[in-house]
């Protein structure tokens, strides 16, 4: 009886730990494609909150009727200059762009929306340096420009796992609450063992009693 409760306590440790281990691997960020429309006077939303790893996605709903088109550039190495070889230019955005009968676009080169995505396949930076704001430019074919900024914001989800060198002191303390659990989780592993070994000491004296 006395081996049976040892072995069942063995397997309730293994289960707790594993349910442990896949609690912190949900906790990952999803990566998320945010819009961003333009429009003949202004852009929605301008100065759009990301999270690294996500997408934006500039469409052009300018509803002018001539087909007005849209280039953004994207100020990504933030020295002020929009038109850098470090930085980033969309395709030519038009209103819309035709297809035939069976709904195929008529013009390969025609697009009404361009993406880029704040991640280390895209930008070859490690994620923990692509945090900060980006300026951007909207340049439109009749020669007017919008400016605006994408707020990059760290993976704190990400960052959880301690592969980053800096954080701030309310990162710490959250990291801290975090870690608690396992904490727990490694007092009542030591106590169980300690339980495993003590049972197993009585039922060694039992049997030199018995003899």
């Amino acid at each position: 009886m006395l081996i049976m409760n040892i072995r069942l306590g063995v397997k309730s440790l293994l289960i707790i730990f594993l349910i442990s281990i896949n609690s912190g691997n949900s906790e990952a960020h999803d990566a998320n494609t945010f819009t961003v429309v333009i429009k003949a006077n202004q852009i929605t939303p301008l100065n759009p909150p990301i999270v690294v790893n996500d997408t934006v996605m500039w469409i052009n709903a300018d509803n002018r009727s001539e087909n007005i088109t849209h280039v953004i550039y994207l100020d990504f190495d933030m020295d002020g200059d929009y038109y850098g070889e470090e930085d980033y230019k969309s395709n030519n955005l038009s209103r819309e762009c035709e297809y035939d009968n069976n709904g195929t676009k008529i013009d390969d080169d025609c697009y009404t929306a361009d993406t880029f995505t704040f991640n280390e396949t895209t930008t070859g930076i490690n994620y923990t340096k692509l945090n900060g704001i980006y300026p951007y430019l909207d340049l439109s074919s009749d020669g007017k420009k919008i400016f605006g900024n994408i707020s990059v914001n760290p993976d704190m989800q990400h960052l959880k796992a301690g592969f980053q060198g800096n954080m701030n002191e309310e990162t710490v303390e959250t990291d801290e609450g975090d870690n608690k659990p396992i904490f727990l989780l490694l007092i009542a592993g030591i106590s169980g063992i300690c339980a495993i070994g003590l049972a197993a000491t009585i039922l060694l004296g039992k049997k030199d009693d018995s003899k």
